[in-house]
């Protein structure tokens, strides 16, 4: 015969034989809440609520017991208690005068947070305490003491046999919750860094096999270089002609108008004859940079057209066909330009192909965290920056400071920036800013006007332009694509 199983702490708080039944079915699976729901059929929750109200009933036997032995240690020691007392005043229902009553002993304590947050089904996994408030009060209960008899029909029947004040204390609990905190920059490099590891099982990219350029100038192809500038393309925008009243945009045209753009230049490219691709990458490659859809800093939702985690895939999977684009042509050089709207996820895509190419020796993705970039080909310096937050009348002093030695050697010296989706009429020439012999170029976008912008008058003719570059001879012309004339 098996051992009955030892009787429960929270037994006394069992007043019904259901709860008994309950308690029991609770104790028997190592009071685990999910195991003792299934076996008596009721929902976790019910069972979380009747093993409360047991617990809450048990600890309130418990107080009385205390307050009688108190009592009994106040008779033995003729009334002397070294607790300090709480007396209430009770009028006999007989009326024969007052009766004095005292509580001894520990007052109640209050529920302690880790069973309050049990008892709702809160978890800290999730979720992480803000602050607690917690108040007391003193109340004077009436207690009355019932006796089960039977009654004349002979059905058990319950009468009061006692009554009693008891005082004792109240507590309530106030318990704020927020989102357990995280390290922002931990969370995203694990998250790049299980991109990466799905990179490194890809196959390698096709083998490097420049294509034949023919032209007047092949000769001098190895002194050329070719630079692509398709700046804020703005992956996941999404506007519509008719709200607009002007051109559509979503992932899908902006993929197609990315590619489109660079065969063109390319194969114009070619023409001339060119040794040497640099591909600026970044400049709000993508139009948002949450979870949210806002921008880095922004907290108003963008409109666009998928999701966040089918944005960034989308947008990857252009940078990489763009890349193996170019190097059909020549070895490629791809700085990053951070943006203002995607510094986050241009940053983690850029991540994404400097693995992808990490073993070719044709493509060099520079995803150094510095916001301003420069290249140099023979005599020519060319300086990156997104031009948000640059006045232009300091670049010529930002790029003489930080690339002195390169500054002073060079004829020829630009800055090229986006940010205004079109050309700006600052200064001497119509295309930047010009001053003591260095140029600054602000540069068109294929992407459309969404609903904002269009309401406030900000369009841009759609364009995407290459510069050729001379080693000797500097500046030697460039090439618009644009996108409204060929569609």
């Amino acid at each position: 015969m098996s051992a009955s199983p030892p009787p429960s702490e929270f037994s006394a708080g069992a007043r019904t034989d259901y709860q008994r039944k309950v308690l029991a079915a609770w104790e028997d699976t190592g009071r685990n809440n999910s195991a003792a729901a299934r076996i008596l059929g009721i929902h976790r929750s019910t069972l979380r609520t009747i093993i409360a109200r047991i617990k809450q009933r048990a600890r309130e036997a418990q107080a009385k017991g205390l307050e009688q032995e108190a009592w009994d240690d106040k008779d033995k020691n003729g009334g002397a208690s070294g607790t300090a007392k709480a007396k209430v005043g009770f009028e006999q229902a007989a009326g024969k005068g007052d009766v004095k009553f005292s509580y001894d002993g520990p007052l109640d304590r209050p529920m302690p947070i880790e069973e309050l947050l049990e008892i709702n089904g809160v978890s800290l996994e999730t979720l992480q305490i803000e602050k607690v408030k917690v108040s007391a009060w003193g109340v004077t209960a009436k207690i009355k003491e019932y006796q089960e008899t039977t009654g004349r029909d002979g059905q058990p029947w319950t009468v009061p046999t006692k009554q009693y004040l008891q005082a004792a204390k109240n507590y309530g609990i106030q318990v704020w919750l927020k989102d357990r905190e995280t390290d922002p920059g931990a969370a995203f490099d694990a998250a790049v860094d299980r991109l990466v590891d799905k990179i490194r099982e890809c196959p390698p990219p096709p083998k490097w096999n420049a294509q034949v350029m023919t032209g007047a100038f092949i000769a001098e192809a190895e002194k050329r270089m070719l630079e692509i500038s398709i700046t804020d393309l703005h992956v996941g925008k999404l506007a519509r002609s008719n709200i607009t009243g002007l051109h559509d945009w979503d992932s899908k045209i902006a993929s197609s108008a990315c590619l489109q753009a660079a065969r063109y230049l390319l194969e114009w490219g070619a023409i001339r004859g060119f040794g040497q691709i640099v591909l600026p990458v970044g400049n709000d490659f993508f139009h948002t940079d949450t979870v949210r859809q806002n921008t880095t800093d922004g907290d108003h939702t963008l409109h666009t057209d998928v999701l966040w985690q089918d944005e960034f895939d989308i947008g990857c999977d252009v940078a990489i066909d763009l890349l193996d684009l170019c190097r059909q042509y020549a070895p490629v050089y791809a700085p990053w330009v951070p943006g203002n709207h995607d510094k986050q996820r241009s940053k983690a895509m850029t991540r994404v192909l400097h693995e992808r190419y990490r073993n070719d020796d044709t493509v060099e993705v520079d995803n150094g965290s510095d916001k301003f970039k420069a290249y140099r080909w023979g005599t020519n310096l060319l300086g990156y920056c997104h031009g948000k937050d640059e006045p232009f009348q300091k670049l010529p002093l930002e790029m003489s400071t930080r690339w002195p030695k390169d500054f002073a050697e060079c004829r020829w010296k630009e800055w090229h920036v986006g940010h205004g989706h079109r050309m700006k009429n600052c200064g001497l020439v119509v295309d930047g800013f010009e001053d003591q012999s260095l140029r600054v170029r602000m540069l068109p976008s294929l992407c459309a006007s969404d609903e904002w912008h269009s309401d406030n008058c900000y369009h841009n003719l759609r364009s995407a332009e290459a510069y050729v570059w001379h080693q000797e001879t500097a500046y030697d012309g460039h090439k618009p694509f644009n996108l409204d004339f060929v569609q």
